[in-house]
């Protein structure tokens, strides 16, 4: 990934109806509002799938169809239908058995679905969240947390990775937190 995406790439605004998704949904044309582009907000399920495609091409140089429903569990015939729908929404090229690029847009959308994962899964990292955990917390949280919401987030870790002191008196504090709870029988 190229540092952060520009955030004017997304659509930082819950277009069109509130209760649809959260704020990383789709790119605005220039010239037109938030609310007003005429692509509704992108499910939860194509933003798995970019991020998917994403990191697949990112590690292998390209997306095959049994690559993404491994990433996804999911079986290779829903990924094909994902693929297809994806190549009429503009956001991949689909050729039939040879699988699926990103085009720009896609890429654009993708990478900030994947600033957005790896933010979270740091901060939930940092605070001593398992790994398994910090992943599954993270690919929900990608979705519904505010553009600005995430940009706080990044910047707090950042600040508390330059502070070795922080990171030693957390989990001391942390280990004392759970010696009591063990004490007293809680959990």
């Amino acid at each position: 990934m190229r540092g952060r995406p520009h955030p004017d790439h997304l659509c930082g605004k819950r277009c069109n109806d509130d209760t649809t998704g959260g704020p990383l949904r789709h790119r605005h044309m220039i010239s037109m509002a938030p609310g007003r582009c005429g692509r509704g907000p992108l499910s939860r399920k194509v933003e798995d799938y970019l991020e998917a495609i994403f990191r697949v091409a990112r590690e292998k140089g390209y997306a095959r169809t049994s690559d993404v429903a491994k990433e996804l569990s999911v079986s290779p015939s829903s990924v094909v239908e994902m693929f297809q729908k994806l190549g009429h929404m503009g956001l991949v090229t689909y050729r039939r058995y040879e699988g699926v690029t990103l085009t720009p847009e896609g890429r654009s959308i993708a990478e900030v679905i994947v600033y957005r994962h790896e933010t979270l899964k740091g901060f939930l990292s940092l605070i001593g969240v398992p790994e398994r955990i910090a992943e599954e917390d993270a690919c929900f949280m990608e979705h519904e947390l505010h553009s600005e919401t995430i940009e706080r987030v990044r910047e707090l870790v950042e600040c508390l990775e330059r502070s070795p002191a922080f990171k030693t008196e957390f989990e001391a504090f942390i280990k004392t937190r759970e010696f009591e709870r063990d004490r007293s029988g809680r959990r």
